[in-house]
């Protein structure tokens, strides 16, 4: 598992690529072996980011609603206008991260043989075998 990522500037570039790095043959994951690169193995990133995602949601109402009182208090006037513009910025932001986050798993669960890639997304079954026959047959050369 090569931990140390694969692009730069653009997603073609490979600079992290092991093969940059010294090394005359890869055979492996260049990004991750997450439960999240496993269907129904369990989702990391979900349960990081399901806490951010409600704490940002609270805040975001918490706030609309604090600004709504005061408005209707007459303390503070806030045009109606930037309240809608606050509210569609929040729910792009929120449907941009989930979106990432659904997607997770084809963008980053990658297996690689030099600069070709053999599986994206990964299949998790057998995968240490093929790792192993891999190596093996990488040796025997």
């Amino acid at each position: 598992k090569w931990h140390l990522g694969l692009n730069c500037e653009s997603s073609e570039d490979h600079c992290h690529h092991p093969l940059r790095h010294g090394f005359d043959y890869f055979y492996g994951l260049p990004l991750t072996n997450l439960r999240n690169c496993k269907p129904n193995g369990g989702d990391i990133i979900d349960v990081g980011s399901r806490s951010t995602v409600r704490a940002t949601v609270q805040a975001v109402t918490l706030s609309l609603f604090t600004l709504l009182l005061l408005d209707f208090c007459q303390l503070v006037r806030v045009p109606w206008r930037a309240l809608g513009f606050i509210l569609l910025a929040v729910a792009l932001l929120l449907a941009v991260v989930l979106l990432f986050l659904s997607q997770f798993r084809n963008l980053n669960c990658i297996l690689m043989r030099n600069w070709t890639i053999i599986q994206q997304p990964f299949s998790c079954e057998n995968l240490t075998q093929r790792m192993t026959k891999e190596a093996t047959s990488f040796m025997e050369r």
